[in-house]
């Protein structure tokens, strides 16, 4: 009998939030990190975490949330993180601007730019 389908993929929607944890985790230590070293720099910190992130995140979500890795899949996973990244950026430079915390402006980019990432990521890079 065929598998009806209801909605998306819940279980890779679980195993993106999971996974997305970790990566999250990692990206927030990095970028941390660089904007202490760097006495506040966003621009050498974004490109320290998207320097970590884009082969750290590749493999995880390659591996274990849409279980294929390939080249293209690697450029255009490049491709989607670089939009992530002037998005975030922006974000970022607006919120420096307007004197706010830079760790709670990235803390709250969180919270719209894992939905954006993973529409892009399914949508786009690994989509079928």
């Amino acid at each position: 009998m065929p598998r009806i389908s209801i909605g998306p993929d819940l279980s890779k929607i679980v195993r993106f939030l999971l996974v997305g944890g970790l990566n999250t985790l990692v990206g927030y230590a990095v970028f941390s990190l660089a904007i202490y070293e760097t006495n506040g720099n966003i621009t050498l910190s974004l490109l320290a975490n998207i320097g970590v992130g884009v082969f750290f995140n590749y493999l995880s979500y390659g591996v274990g949330v849409f279980r294929s890795l390939g080249k293209q899949q690697f450029i255009k996973f490049c491709a989607a993180y670089l939009l992530i990244f002037v998005i975030n950026y922006v974000a970022l430079t607006i919120g420096k601007h307007w004197k706010l915390n830079v760790y709670l402006i990235q803390f709250i980019n969180i919270f719209y730019l894992a939905p954006l990432s993973y529409y892009i990521f399914n949508k786009y890079v690994y989509a079928k």
